[in-house]
C-alpha cells in the first residue's frame, strides 16, 4: 500500500481503521433510521449502538495488551454481533475489526475471532436478503481472507524494515568502534614518531656523550666541557618538546623560527654534539608551511635531502643502531606518506647514504609563491 508516494505503516493504518469504525458505526445508524424510522428495536439499536462505540473507544485509548486486551475484544465482538444481527446495516463494521483481531490476536485466538465475525456478517445479510444471494456468502469471505493476506504482508515488511534498521545501526555502530580504534592506532603511531624524532634522539645523543666522556676519563675541565654543555643544550631542548607535547602547540624548535633556520640550528647543534661536520644547504625560495609539512623548494612541493658519506648499507636490510630503537626510518616513511608525499633510501655498502622526502604543497598557491 503507498499513499503520498511512501509505505503506510501499522500505526497509520491502526489510526485510520479506528477512524473507519467510528464512521462506520455513525453511517450505519443513519442509515438504520432513515429507512425504518423509530421503531420497536429502536431503543435495542442506540442501546446497542452506544455500547460498542463506547467500549471500542475506551479500549483503544487504555492500549490494552495481554489477556486485557482479549476480554475487549470479546465484549466489543459480542456487541456488534447482537447489532448487526437486529439491523444488518451494522455488517460493514465487520471490516475495521477484522483488523483489530489481526492486529491485537495471534494463532487460534486471531483465526476463531476472525470466523465469528465473517459469520456473522454473512447470516446478518442472509437474513434481509430476498432470495438468498451467494455474494452475500463468497463476499465476506473473500474480504476476510484478502484482509488478512494484506496485513500479514505488511506486517512482514514491518519486520523486515525493522530488522535491516536494527542490522543497520549495529554495523553504524562497529563502523563508528572501528574508526575510532583506528585513529587511536594512528594517533599511537604520530606519537611513537614523535617522541622517537625528538626526545628518544635527544636522550640516546645525550647517552652517547656520557659514554664518551665515561670512557675518556674527563682527562681536564676543557674536555669535561666539551661533552656536558651539548648535553645540557640537548637536555633544554628535550624539556621544551615534553612541554610542547602537552601544549599541542607547533614544534619547539620552529618556535620564533622558520624552517630553514631550525634545520640549520639542528645541524649546528648535531655538529657540536657529535664533533662531526654538518652542513646544511637551501635550494629555492622559502614559502610559508604548515608546521608538519615543516629542503628544496620546488614548483609542485618541498623536497629534503640527507646525506653521510658514512659505511653504507644495503636498503632493506637496515642495521639496528647501538642506541636506540630503529624506529626512526619506519618513521620516516610513514610521516611522509601520510602527508601525501614519498620516502626513498639510496645507499651501497661503502659507498655513505641518502634519505630523500619530498611532500606537496597543500595550498596551489604556494607553489606560485615557492617556485625555485
Amino acid at each position: 500500500m503507498a499513499t503520498l508516494g511512501r509505505r503506510i505503516t501499522l500505526l497509520e493504518l491502526s489510526n485510520v481503521m479506528h477512524i473507519g469504525m467510528v464512521v462506520l458505526l455513525a453511517a450505519s445508524a443513519v442509515r438504520y433510521f432513515t429507512r425504518h424510522g423509530w421503531g420497536d428495536n429502536a431503543p435495542t439499536i442506540v442501546a446497542l449502538s452506544i455500547f460498542v462505540l463506547v467500549a471500542y473507544v475506551a479500549g483503544v485509548a487504555a492500549k490494552l495488551t495481554g489477556p486485557r486486551a482479549l476480554v475487549w475484544i470479546a465484549a466489543v465482538i459480542l456487541g456488534w454481533s447482537a447489532l448487526a444481527l437486529v439491523a444488518s446495516s451494522f455488517a460493514w463494521c465487520a471490516f475495521p475489526l477484522f483488523f483489530v483481531c489481526l492486529r491485537d490476536l495471534s494463532g487460534r485466538a486471531g483465526a476463531v475471532a476472525l470466523g465469528a465475525i465473517t459469520t456473522v456478517s454473512v447470516i446478518a445479510q442472509l437474513r434481509v436478503a430476498s432470495p438468498p444471494d451467494a455474494s452475500l456468502v463468497v463476499g465476506p469471505i473473500t474480504v476476510a481472507v484478502l484482509t488478512a493476506a494484506t496485513y500479514r504482508a505488511l506486517l512482514n515488511e514491518t519486520k523486515a524494515r525493522q530488522t535491516l534498521i536494527d542490522d543497520l545501526l549495529i554495523t553504524r555502530q562497529e563502523l563508528a568502534e572501528q574508526q575510532r580504534a583506528a585513529g587511536a592506532s594512528a594517533e599511537r603511531q604520530r606519537l611513537a614518531g614523535e617522541i622517537h624524532d625528538t626526545i628518544a634522539q635527544g636522550l640516546a645523543s645525550s647517552l652517547m656523550l656520557l659514554q664518551a666522556a665515561k670512557e675518556e676519563g674527563m682527562v681536564d675541565d676543557a674536555l669535561a666541557r666539551r661533552y656536558l654543555d651539548p648535553v645540557l643544550l640537548l637536555s633544554r631542548d628535550n624539556l621544551a618538546e615534553a612541554r610542547r607535547f602537552v601544549r599541542a602547540l607547533a614544534p619547539a624548535i620552529l618556535d620564533g623560527r622558520t624552517l630553514p633556520e631550525a634545520l640549520e640550528r639542528q645541524c649546528t647543534s648535531t655538529a657540536s654534539a657529535s664533533g662531526t661536520r654538518v652542513e646544511f644547504e637551501l635550494v629555492g625560495q622559502e614559502v610559508t608551511m604548515d608546521a608538519e609539512q615543516a629542503l628544496s623548494y620546488l614548483p609542485d612541493g618541498v623536497a629534503i635531502d640527507v646525506c653521510d658519506n658514512g659505511v653504507g648499507f644495503v636498503p632493506g636490510d637496515e642495521p639496528r643502531p647501538t642506541v636506540g630503537t630503529g624506529f626512526g626510518l619506519r618513521s620516516i616513511r610513514h610521516r611522509m606518506e601520510a602527508l601525501s608525499g614519498s620516502f626513498s633510501i639510496e645507499s651501497s655498502p661503502g659507498e655513505g647514504t641518502t634519505l630523500a622526502g619530498w611532500v606537496p604543497y597543500r595550498n596551489p598557491a604556494e607553489s606560485r609563491s615557492g617556485a625555485a
